[in-house]
């Protein structure tokens, strides 16, 4: 029986909390900056695939005993590079990035609006090096199956 009480309040705790969140104009405000720092997130995230790819292509380029020239083993390997330091990025910012409402007891609301802003950016800028590495990648495999 005491379990039962005990899993009743917390349920009630939690849905007290969460009305209270949900009218509150700053945690409002919170919200709808965490859906455009995710917002970003989401639109990259599916290319994850498409750099381990290219990567894996490239390595193969980059890894061969003698089927090319040093000069076109080395810019695969720099692309290789480029991909894997984007993978990281998009990694290390998940790894490190926590949502308003875990920042909520450690943080006044304009801290962490600002945190937000910052991991705007950081996403941001983990997007410009995805999408550049990715372009690079295609760019030099294309250029190789092109002078096989």
């Amino acid at each position: 029986m005491k379990k039962v009480i005990f899993a009743s309040f917390l349920a009630f705790a939690w849905l007290f909390n969460a009305c209270q969140n949900s009218n509150n104009p700053d945690h409002q405000a919170e919200e709808q900056l965490h859906e455009e720092v995710m917002a970003i997130h989401d639109e990259v995230m599916p290319k994850m695939g498409e750099i381990n790819k290219l990567s894996r292509e490239l390595k193969e380029v980059a890894e061969s005993s003698s089927s090319y020239d040093e000069s076109v083993k080395s810019i695969a390997s720099q692309a290789v590079q480029q991909l894997e330091q984007a993978d990281e990025g998009m990694m290390s910012w998940m790894e490190a990035y926590q949502s308003p409402s875990k920042k909520r007891g450690e943080m006044d609301h304009a801290a962490i609006m600002q945190y937000l802003e910052a991991e705007k950016q950081k996403i941001g800028t983990v997007k410009a090096q995805m999408l550049e590495s990715i372009q690079v990648g295609n760019a030099v495999l294309g250029e190789i199956q092109k002078a096989e």
